[in-house]
């Protein structure tokens, strides 16, 4: 009974400063009365009793009665209030036997969930019961936490331009409730250094993160498989594009074997990841997308199955590359970038050049060449 005591003195507390904020609300700016008088002395106590009882019954307890609440909070127990004080994880009451209660939540005026960061800016949208979170609004925080609710519907997209020129934003972490992030969304956030990913998000829009210079870490909530759905409106769409490690729940990604069966390897997919160091293409797959493997600084080494028949344009840019292995070296040939774009040459393989493809050395330089597309006969 005595912990339950103390628990409710918590409440009491909590349901005293709702009524005392109440009650501040009513005087004048100069402390006189601004229309109403002050209610009695018994009355108001009576009013915090009834506060007490609602939020207690909201937060699932049995409240007590109104005399045993009455001697509980005169400290008739020998138990009473030392210490009242506010952080962020609530209201921490400290009783005069130096107990200290658990935390009460505190409400935060705004209808997101708990833990995320306030003050941001959220849009309804059109014709949805969802929102979208538009913009920095308010808050100055440097770790961002986005809300997967916003009054009381889900939280489901980054809209364009949400969060552009947020210099001094350092992280942000995205709920599992969004399923879009919008173009140029974290453009310009050049001191952002890590962004959590959950594996709901399927569509990443154009320079996203374009200009985030210090972005080396990026946590994805989900597996290869996972990742290998979300869909890149551009190079610098993939937040792995300035050079960023990949994190696959929780775990650095390094080395990836490709799943039979995968066909179509995406453009962009792992664009500028700098923890990849190895990548085994399986017999199944017949194209390998553009930028799809692009400034992968630590990968040395690729074999192209013979399965391969397309290769787009920077498929493989970067420096660092030294051997490109093609297992079928026989009738491989190239076409520029600039006549294959926008035309039908390149898909139906005409219009290129036979290229020796047996010297895995040259072939790294080769392919690193962005104007270039790659075809098979």
């Amino acid at each position: 009974m005595k912990k339950a005591k103390k628990f409710f003195v918590g409440l009491l507390v909590f349901a005293s400063i709702s009524a005392f904020t109440l009650g501040v609300a009513a005087c004048g700016d100069d402390g006189t009365d601004a229309g109403t008088l002050p209610p009695k002395e018994e009355n108001t106590i009576e009013q915090v009793y009834d506060t007490y009882v609602e939020y207690a019954t909201k937060k699932g307890q049995k409240p007590l009665d109104y005399e045993t609440w009455l001697n509980t909070i005169k400290g008739a127990d020998g138990v009473g209030i030392k210490s009242v004080e506010v952080d962020d994880d609530g209201m921490i009451i400290t009783l005069t036997d130096g107990t200290v209660l658990p935390a009460i939540e505190l409400p935060t005026g705004e209808p997101i969930e708990k833990g995320a960061t306030r003050n941001l800016h959220y849009q309804r949208i059109a014709g949805k019961e969802e929102y979208r979170v538009i913009g920095l609004g308010l808050a100055s925080e440097q770790d961002i936490v986005i809300s997967s609710t916003y009054n009381g519907l889900p939280v489901t997209e980054i809209g364009d331009y949400a969060f552009e020129v947020g210099s001094y934003i350092t992280s942000v972490k995205i709920p599992n409730t969004v399923t879009t992030i919008g173009g140029a969304a974290f453009r310009d956030c050049v001191d952002l250094v890590s962004v959590t990913i959950p594996d709901s998000v399927t569509t990443i829009g154009s320079s996203a993160f374009n200009n985030c210079y210090s972005l080396t870490n990026v946590y994805y909530m989900g597996d290869y498989a996972d990742w290998w759905e979300v869909e890149f409106g551009g190079t610098n769409a993939n937040p792995l594009s300035n050079g960023a490690d990949l994190y696959l729940n929780n775990q650095k990604f390094t080395n990836w074997v490709i799943p039979d069966g995968v066909e179509v390897i995406k453009d962009y997919a792992f664009t500028g990841c700098a923890s990849l160091t190895s990548i085994t293409i399986p017999d199944s797959v017949t194209t390998i997308g553009r930028d799809a493997f692009a400034d992968c600084d630590n990968l040395i080494s690729v074999t192209i199955p013979n399965s391969v028949t397309l290769i787009a344009p920077c498929a493989f840019c970067g420096e660092k590359l030294e051997s490109v292995i093609f297992d079928d070296t026989s009738t491989w040939y190239c076409v520029s970038y600039y006549a294959g774009f926008g035309n039908p040459n390149w898909p139906n393989k005409t219009g290129g050049t036979q290229v020796d493809v047996s010297d895995s050395a040259q072939m790294s330089k080769k392919l690193a060449n962005v104007d270039n597309y790659w075809y098979k006969l």
